[in-house]
């Protein structure tokens, strides 16, 4: 499969955002969100790296900042300290999914990630100076791009400047991480899932995800079931119907 990345699961993602909403380096829609919900800095004071500015009760922004006089090595060396823990505290290295980005306006920035689906934002650097904070952006993705937990598409640096190179927007600029659990994702349906086994299944694929690519996506549902039975890929989990009001029934799992 060819696409912009030239690898098959990255330009999966690119095409169909609705089963990946984490997958986009898309600047422009941000860029002008910014201006539509730009929020008043607000000013700290004091040691940050334990300050948690709440946004609301289940999402939030946390800076962890290192100190202002540290060197380039200490802060990069800070910063992936800073990624790894957001990881183990998220869901765990293999469950949680993250990206890694820099911003002039910490709280709107958050506000679109957190309505992707995102669970928090931890600013792990803050300078007045542009360059150094892109450098740095470019060097942790350089780090974690080849994971398949994080969701960097592009090399880091892009959105903040103009035509001419300059900066669009004023200092201080912030380098970020923002995580969540993979399993928050959305369920795929039956049509989608034969996509994504269209897309990986190869030649030294296992016959159940080659069987699934041949399915017919405009009957997947009833496709997909004949193929999970016959795999064996099936959970033994019986369901009954219960009656929570007059005439009202749900299926509930019971599991054995």
């Amino acid at each position: 499969m060819t696409g912009r990345t030239g690898n098959p699961y990255l330009d999966f993602m690119l095409q169909n955002a609705v089963l990946f909403p984490w997958g986009s380096d898309d600047e422009e829609e941000e860029e002008a969100a910014f201006h539509r919900s730009r929020s008043p800095r607000k000013e700290f004071s004091g040691s940050r790296d334990t300050l948690v500015l709440e946004v609301d009760n289940a999402s939030r922004i946390i800076w962890k900042l290192p100190n202002h006089v540290a060197l380039a090595g200490r802060i990069l060396e800070h910063c992936q300290a800073v990624i790894h823990r957001v990881r183990l505290e998220t869901g765990g290295l293999e469950l949680a999914i993250y990206k890694i980005g820099i911003t002039h306006d910490c709280c709107a920035r958050f506000e679109l990630y957190r309505a992707k689906g995102w669970d928090q934002m931890v600013v792990m650097h803050e300078c007045p100076d542009l360059g150094s904070v892109e450098m740095l952006e470019a060097a942790l993705i350089s780090h974690h791009r080849g994971t398949k937990q994080c969701r960097n598409i592009s090399k880091g640096g892009e959105g903040m400047r103009d035509k001419l190179y300059k900066p669009k927007f004023d200092p201080p600029y912030c380098c970020y991480v923002v995580s969540a659990r993979a399993d928050r994702a959305r369920w795929a349906t039956a049509k989608h899932v034969v996509s994504i086994a269209q897309t990986f299944a190869g030649d030294d694929s296992s016959k159940a995800l080659q069987t699934m690519a041949r399915c017919c996506k405009n009957d997947a549902e009833k496709a997909l079931q004949k193929v999970l039975r016959e795999f064996d890929l099936t959970l033994d989990v019986p369901i009954t119907q219960m009656a929570c009001a007059a005439g009202v029934n749900i299926p509930v799992l019971l599991p054995q």
